[in-house]
């Protein structure tokens, strides 16, 4: 296939605007993995932080927040409401250790998520119910009773 040919098939596939920095972050862990000679984890994974993707689902007496977090212990995950927000973080650490005979070699990693979600204001935080299963966190958050509404009848 000639240069031109690929050139224009090329420019008719939809650009990644983000492809630019998943290379420049492979190159970059491939540089500290010949660096390292191949003796631990990729960059990315010796030091990861992110944002936990979520939904929320509001209905007449209650809103559902949903927050996918896998990889944690629930003893890892810290929930908490303040005013009128719910903060959700989990931390995790990792370590592994080997000793023989001429070197000493020792890993860790570490990973967090941390977000923080703004709520109404006329939500009951006492009443709150969480779960988490499968890697995913979920948050139960009981309206007040002037949140649900008053249907009107019209005169």
């Amino acid at each position: 296939m000639s240069i031109e040919r690929r050139r224009r098939r090329r420019d008719l596939i939809p650009r990644d605007p983000f492809d630019i920095i998943r290379r420049f972050r492979t190159d970059l862990e491939d540089v500290f993995q010949d660096f390292m000679g191949g003796f631990g984890p990729g960059f990315s994974e010796i030091m990861e932080f992110r944002s936990a993707p979520i939904d929320i689902q509001e209905t007449e007496t209650e809103i559902i927040v949903k927050a996918d977090i896998p990889g944690f212990e629930k003893e890892n995950i810290d929930l908490e409401i303040t005013g009128d927000r719910l903060r959700i973080k989990a931390e995790s650490e990792t370590g592994k250790e080997e000793e023989e005979k001429g070197y000493h070699r020792r890993e860790r990693s570490r990973k967090s998520v941390y977000r923080e979600i703004l709520l109404p204001k006329n939500t009951k935080p006492e009443e709150s119910k969480a779960s988490y299963k499968n890697g995913v966190l979920k948050v139960i958050l009981t309206k007040t009773e002037d949140a649900k509404g008053k249907k009107l009848e019209i005169e």
